[in-house]
Parts: structure tokens; C-alpha cells; sequence
């Protein structure tokens, strides 16, 4: 029962209003209803947290990407920098290699045949098409360079030494020095020019020309003999060690004699020093190894020389019906049983009795070589260009030479 508070009137439970006076009765709060009511407010405190903790969550993700980003930036920048130092210490490094390079280009040396500009020029008297035999000692050498001409001419028939003068590619010649010995080529180094000269007591000395204006002035008193890359040989000319051998580094630096006699001596290539012995009627070709000082034998040849061209070893078997010339390259490396070749050509040479004591010339895909004219008289040359890929030959012309 439910009483009315103002009339004390007893009402049915649950009635909302008095029966009797009709003032609003109060009602109990069911126990449901209160529990009902505190999950509610429960639930509500939890998804107040779980909001924000989300909330917070989604701050702390976007800061951490933030961070990641910045750092992912600041690597980005940094290996960017790494890269243009790299870069310029890599340009660095190539402007010393080139420079390293540049400064280990071996000396030009004199030839009897250049192929300059698609003119062929020769110390020879050849006539031929294309190509220019050149006045004065027709059986010296000389050098092409730089759009001029550098060779000797003889002073007179009673005179020993030869004039040194620069020709041009128009015929104008320049006196560069009156007193050159003709025993010794002329040799050409990073502008300048050196030849052997002969003193007023007929005495050998060094001189040195630079190019750019002429001038001569004192040099070493050593002949260039020859040179790779990183190793010249040199010739005594004065005193007890006129016709000795030397090696050194470029520019006569860190001096060596070498037991090696200037007779022997064919050349150098890669850091080896070609040398050939003869005993009876077989030459015995050797190499002498400069950073390990070992000597080792690589070709046997009879009656006639080998010769060291453009890095490669020519040697001849002859016959009646001509020559066949053989060509080889050997390897820059050594095994347990000595030196082997890269490759081998073998040349036909029909009719052609090659004269292996003479110069060869490389120029391009060609070697020059002399021969004996068969039937004529005893100094008769004669000439082939022969390219050294396929074997083919041409006749260039003949000549008489005065050497002989």
C-alpha cells in the first residue's frame, strides 16, 4: 500500500495519485533501475578513458611518424651530402689519375717511317704515292710532332757532327743546333727535345732543348736508349761508362746500372728488358724482369735475329721460296715453366728475303719491313707494308743503302 502524505489515504501500490484527495504520491526506486543507472554512468567513465586514450594514441602515432619523417629527411640530406663529397673526392681522384697518367707517358723515339695526318713521311728514299722521302741522311731517324718535323742533316762530307732542324708541315726549316752526334737518336719528353752533342775536343754530352722557344741548355750525359711507362734505359756517352746500360725511373731519376750489354739489348715492354745472345748461329732471346730481377728465355731462333716491335717478337724461318716471318706477344705473367705467348702469327712472305737486321716500323695496323732485293746489287733494298691482322703485303719500293 502506498499513503497519501497529505490526506493519509491508503493507496493501491503503484498508484501515482491519491484516490481519495488526488495529491501525487512518490514512488520507490527499484533496485533494477539504480543498477541500471550505475552501468550507465560506468560505461560512460570508460568511454571517456578509452576516448582518450585513442585520442592520446593517434597523437603519439602521428608524433612518432613526425620523428620518423624528420629522421627519414635528415638521412635523406645526409646521404646527400655523403654523395656530392664523394663525388668530388672520386673527380679528385680521376684529375690525379689523369695527372699520374699524363706524367708516366714515355718518351717518343725516332722512326724511319711516320704516319702523320695521313701523309706517310720517310727518312728512306722511297718514292711512292702518299708519301714524302725527306732531304738530308736519308738513312736516319726523326720524329713527327706537333705539326713539325725534328730531324738531322749533314754539315758537310768532312764533318762529323749533323745539324738539328725543325721543318714544318709547309717545308720551313729551323737551325736548332749545328753540333749533334749522329751516333745517338733524337729523343722527345714532355716538351722537350735531348740529343747527344759533340764537344770542341769531340767529347760526348747531353743537351736539352725546349721546345717552346728553342733554347738548348745542359742535360744529363745519357742517351734515352728507350722506355715504357714507368722505366727508362739509358746509355752512358762519357767516360768509363760510355755504352754502359742504366735503368730509372722517368726523368733520370733513381739511376741503376744494369748488367746488360748495350750490344744485346733489343727493348723494353711492361717492366721487362728484352735482350738476345748469340752462340754459334742461334740467338737466344731472354727477358730480365725488373721487380723480381729474374731472367728467363723465351725464344730460340737460328741464323738470323729476332726483333722486338710494338711489344711483339718477330723471328724469320727463310727458304728458297722466301721468308716466313712469325709474330708473337708474350704474356706479361710467368709460370712455373717460364714465360707464354698470348697469340702467334705466322706470315708468309713469298719471294721476299727479309732483311731481320733492319728496323721494323709499326705505324697503325701496319709493319714496315726491308728486305734484300734478290738479283740486284748487294746494298738493294726493298720495302713491304704488311698488316699484321690478316697477313696481306704490298710492295712500297726499293732503295740503295749506304749503311751497308
Amino acid at each position: 500500500m502506498s499513503r497519501c502524505k497529505k490526506c493519509g489515504f491508503e493507496n493501491k501500490e503503484g498508484s501515482k495519485f491519491c484516490g481519495h484527495c488526488g495529491a501525487p504520491l512518490k514512488t520507490r526506486r527499484s533496485g533494477k533501475g539504480i543498477i541500471i543507472g550505475v552501468i550507465c554512468i560506468v560505461l560512460a567513465v570508460v568511454g571517456i578513458i578509452v576516448a582518450t586514450l585513442f585520442l592520446a594514441g593517434r597523437s603519439q602515432q602521428r608524433d612518432t611518424e613526425q620523428t620518423e619523417k624528420m629522421a627519414e629527411e635528415s638521412d635523406q640530406k645526409e646521404a646527400t651530402e655523403e654523395k656530392k663529397v664523394e663525388d668530388a673526392d672520386n673527380m679528385v681522384d680521376d684529375q690525379k689519375e689523369e695527372i699520374a697518367q699524363k706524367d708516366t707517358e714515355p718518351p717518343i723515339f725516332p722512326k724511319r717511317i711516320w704516319d702523320y695526318d695521313g701523309t706517310i713521311y720517310t727518312s728512306y728514299d722511297i718514292q711512292h704515292t702518299d708519301w714524302t722521302s725527306l732531304d738530308g741522311d736519308y738513312h736516319d731517324t726523326f720524329i713527327v710532332y706537333q705539326d713539325n718535323i725534328y730531324l738531322r742533316k749533314t754539315n758537310s762530307a768532312d764533318n762529323a757532327t749533323r745539324v738539328l732542324i725543325r721543318r714544318d708541315m709547309t717545308g720551313k726549316e729551323t737551325v736548332i743546333a749545328e753540333d749533334v752526334n749522329p751516333l745517338y737518336d733524337l729523343v722527345i719528353y714532355e716538351e722537350h727535345l735531348y740529343y747527344v752533342a759533340l764537344d770542341n775536343s769531340m767529347q760526348s754530352e747531353g743537351k736539352i732543348v725546349d721546345l717552346s722557344d728553342l733554347s738548348v741548355a745542359d742535360s744529363e750525359d745519357y742517351q734515352i736508349k728507350a722506355a715504357d711507362a714507368n722505366t727508362w734505359i739509358l746509355c752512358g756517352i762519357k767516360g768509363e761508362e760510355s755504352g754502359q746500360l742504366f735503368q730509372c725511373d722517368s726523368g733520370f731519376k733513381n739511376i741503376k746500372e744494369l748488367d746488360i750489354s748495350k750490344d744485346t739489348f733489343m727493348g723494353i715492354c711492361d717492366g721487362k728488358i728484352y735482350f738476345q745472345t748469340k752462340e754459334d748461329r742461334e740467338y737466344n732471346v731472354q727477358i730480365y724482369d725488373i721487380n723480381s730481377g729474374n731472367i728467363t728465355s723465351v725464344l730460340k731462333c737460328r741464323d738470323d735475329p729476332a726483333v722486338l716491335c710494338g711489344g711483339d717478337l718477330f723471328y724469320a724461318e727463310k727458304s728458297s721460296n722466301g721468308t716466313t716471318l712469325h709474330r708473337s706477344k708474350v704474356s706479361s705473367n710467368v709460370s712455373a715453366n717460364g714465360y707464354r705467348y698470348e697469340y702467334g702469327y705466322d706470315y708468309a712472305l713469298f719471294f721476299i728475303d727479309v732483311y731481320m737486321e733492319g728496323r721494323f716500323c709499326e705505324t697503325g695496323d701496319k709493319v714496315y719491313v726491308t728486305g734484300f732485293k734478290k738479283g740486284s746489287e748487294k746494298n738493294s733494298r726493298e720495302m713491304i707494308a704488311l698488316d699484321w691482322q690478316s697477313g696481306a703485303y704490298e710492295f712500297i719500293g726499293t732503295w740503295t743503302d749506304t749503311e751497308s
